[in-house]
């Protein structure tokens, strides 16, 4: 069930993160409990709509749950994790993996997703932004240079905007 709700959750951050004038669901996934995370789904929210010529990251996200944060051996569920980086984008150029814990841009904290979402929302294409990520253990900062939102997006929006209307 986490596992499926991770995916969820990295599925609808990228949309966000990638679409264009269209609002998106995110999922309330997680809530600090006497210094824990209990993670439980929560209602969808309505994100304000997206900045038509913001920049193309190319990876999919999600919230670190408290598996994955032992997993990569990370004291604290601060940032979001990437889950996949899309082939020939701008992550991947860069040199982004899966599993690299993102916990900066541009030397902005990222709590969760929506985090993540806002800092993109703000950027352009061709913009650099310096990403702090935790690989293995070690913080690394990377160089990522942004890239102007595929066309091939614009079908995501229209299916996620379909999915809303059911």
């Amino acid at each position: 069930m986490l596992k499926r709700s991770v995916r969820i959750v990295a599925s609808i951050a990228l949309a966000m993160s990638l679409m264009a004038g269209s609002s998106a669901r995110a999922q309330d996934h997680g809530e600090k409990q006497e210094g824990k995370h209990e993670h439980q789904q929560g209602q969808a929210k309505e994100m304000p709509p997206a900045n038509p010529n913001q920049g193309y990251f190319g990876a999919k996200f999600g919230l670190i749950s408290d598996e994955k944060a032992e997993e990569l051996g990370l004291d604290s569920q601060d940032g979001v994790v990437i889950m996949e980086v899309i082939p020939d984008s701008p992550a991947a150029k860069a040199g982004l993996k899966t599993d690299d814990v993102v916990k900066k841009l541009d030397d902005k904290d990222i709590e969760g997703t929506e985090g993540f979402v806002a800092v993109m929302r703000a950027s352009k294409p061709d913009q650099q932004l310096k990403v702090s990520i935790i690989r293995e253990k070690q913080p690394q900062d990377i160089t990522v240079t942004l890239a102007k939102r595929p066309a091939s997006m614009d079908a995501l929006d229209k299916q996620m905007q379909k999915e809303r209307m059911e």
